[in-house]
């Protein structure tokens, strides 16, 4: 009776642990998809910043900041996507003031995406990207930017996940299209 109970006991507990790892991997495709997402909706309409900057400030592996009306208002926002550790965050600085500026102590941080194991989730074409070409080296242009691609790898628990989670798209900036 009781090897039954032992038993019995391995395989709930196995059973609980096979639920909660994929419990975990589903969490994890979720919050990844919905961060790329969100990322090329903003992405794709980034434009000149409301005090007449270039649309795109930075661009490296693991920093991405532009310009984008995110919110439906008059302006356009400073919108940052960054690495900070396993993190991918998004940072967003409304303009404001008279005349208009865009102050870093504003900045509203937002956690978009946790465990990330990867260090380079940008990388960058120019105009003569077809789909075989290679990235433009870094540091980069922001003026050769045409398109940006993003590729978010995430572990949720790498002791008992069985793959990590890629998640790749890439993005036209509609303003920059020929």
């Amino acid at each position: 009776f009781m090897l039954l109970l032992v038993g019995l006991g391995y395989l709930m507990l196995g059973t609980f642990r096979t639920q909660y790892v994929t419990f975990a991997q589903l969490q994890g495709q979720k919050e990844t998809r919905l961060a790329v997402e969100n990322f090329i909706k903003e992405a794709r309409r980034a434009d000149a910043s409301s005090i007449g900057s270039y649309p795109i400030e930075q661009a490296t592996a693991s920093v991405f900041t532009f310009y984008s009306d995110i919110d439906a208002d008059t302006y356009r926002e400073k919108v940052r996507y960054f690495l900070d550790g396993e993190n991918f965050k998004k940072g967003v600085i409304k303009p404001s003031g008279t005349p208009l500026t865009y102050n870093p102590a504003n900045e509203v941080i937002t956690i978009v995406a946790q465990n990330v194991i990867s260090d380079q989730i940008f990388s960058f074409y120019d105009e003569d990207y077809d789909g075989t070409t290679a990235a433009l080296t870094f540091p980069v242009n922001v003026i050769e930017i045409r398109l940006a691609k993003i590729t978010l790898m995430i572990e949720q628990d790498p002791y008992v996940s069985p793959e990590p989670i890629v998640v790749t798209s890439q993005v036209e900036i509609r303003n920059f299209k020929k």
